[in-house]
C-alpha cells in the first residue's frame, strides 16, 4: 500500500513539475523582485543592500538560474528550490522595506504591517534552502543513503528556528510593542520567557547551519570516488562556484575597501562574485544530461 501511495505521489508531482508551472512560478518570483523598487522608495531607501538586505540583482540572478533549470529540467527538484531561494530573498527584501516604511517612518500607520514582520525572516529560509541545494546537487537525490540523518537534522534545526521566530513575532504583534531597525528586523526589548529562550536558539542557528553546509560539501566530496564522469564534471562546476563565491564573500565582509566611492564600488563588484554559485549550478545541471530524468522526490541514488 505504501508503494502505491508513493507512486501516486510521484505521478502527481510529475504532473505539477512542468514547463508551464516553471513559467508561472518564474513570473511570480519576477513580480516579487520588481515590487522591491516601489517598496524601497516607500521606505526612502535604495535597492542595493543599503538597508542590510540582499541586493535585488542577487535575487534576480538566482531567479534566472532557477527558471532556466526548472524550464529545461522540470523533473529535477533543484530548479524549483533555486527559484524558491530567489523568491524568499526577494520577499524578505520586500518585507524589510515595508516594515521600515510602516514602523520607522509612519509609526504603524500603514495597513497589514504585521504581514511584513512575519515575512521578513524569509532570508533565513533562503539560506537553509541554499545549503539543501548543495546537499542534493545535481539531481535532487542524496549522495548516499547514510546522509538522510544530515538532511533531517538540518531541516529540523531550520524548523525549530522558524517556529520560534514566528511565535516571538506573533507575541510582539499581539503586545503592540513593535520596533524595527533600519533593515526591518524586529527589535526585542529585554526579551523574557519564550523570547529569551529563542534568543539562545538564534545564537546557535547559524553555527549549526554552517556545520550543515560543511557536511553537505563533505558529502559531495566523498561521492567523487564512485561518481560517473558526467557527475564529476558537475561536481567541478559546484566546487568552482563555491570557491569563487566563498572567496568573494570573505573579501567583501572583510571591509578591505574603505568607505570611499571607489571602495563601495569595488566592494559591490567583489560581492557580485557570489553569483558564481547560481551561475555554476545552472550550468552544471543544464549542460550535462545526468540530472535530466530524476524523479521529483528527495531520494538517494541507490534506491
Amino acid at each position: 500500500m505504501r508503494g502505491e501511495q508513493l507512486a501516486a505521489w510521484r505521478a502527481r508531482a510529475s504532473r505539477l513539475a512542468s514547463p508551464q508551472a516553471a513559467v508561472a512560478l518564474g513570473a511570480l518570483v519576477l513580480a516579487i523582485i520588481i515590487a522591491e523598487l516601489p517598496l524601497a522608495w516607500l521606505a526612502q531607501q535604495r535597492v542595493n543592500a543599503s538597508n542590510g538586505s540582499v541586493p535585488v540583482w542577487f535575487s534576480a540572478a538566482f531567479g534566472v538560474a532557477g527558471f532556466v533549470v526548472a524550464l529545461r529540467k522540470p523533473r529535477n527538484p533543484l530548479g524549483w528550490i533555486i527559484l524558491a531561494v530567489a523568491g524568499l530573498w526577494a520577499l524578505s527584501g520586500d518585507a524589510s522595506f515595508y516594515a521600515v516604511a510602516d514602523y520607522r517612518l509612519r509609526h504603524g500607520g500603514l495597513p497589514i504591517g504585521w504581514v511584513a514582520l512575519l515575512a521578513q525572516p524569509g532570508w533565513a529560509a533562503a539560506i537553509v534552502l541554499t545549503g539543501l541545494i548543495v546537499l542534493l546537487f545535481p539531481d535532487g537525490r542524496l549522495p548516499a543513503p547514510g546522509w538522510r540523518w544530515l538532511l533531517w537534522a538540518y531541516l529540523g534545526v531550520a524548523a525549530l528556528w522558524a517556529a520560534g521566530t514566528a511565535v516571538v513575532t506573533v507575541g510582539v504583534i499581539a503586545g503592540h510593542r513593535i520596533a524595527v531597525d533600519s533593515g526591518g528586523n524586529l527589535l526585542l526589548d529585554q526579551p523574557r520567557g519564550f523570547a529569551n529562550w529563542w534568543v539562545s536558539v538564534d545564537g546557535l542557528f547559524f553555527p549549526l547551519l554552517a556545520l550543515g553546509w560543511v557536511a553537505a560539501v563533505t558529502a559531495q566530496a566523498l561521492s567523487w570516488r564512485h561518481a560517473s564522469p558526467e557527475r564529476r564534471q558537475q561536481l567541478k562546476w559546484l566546487l568552482a562556484g563555491s570557491v569563487v563565491a566563498g572567496a568573494c564573500l570573505a573579501i567583501s565582509t572583510g571591509h578591505l575597501f574603505g568607505h570611499s566611492g571607489f571602495g563601495r564600488i569595488a566592494a559591490d563588484v567583489v560581492f557580485a562574485g557570489i553569483l558564481a554559485i547560481p551561475a555554476c549550478l545552472g550550468a552544471a545541471i543544464v549542460k550535462y544530461r545526468l540530472a535530466g530524468p530524476a524523479d521529483p522526490v528527495l531520494m538517494n541514488n541507490h534506491e
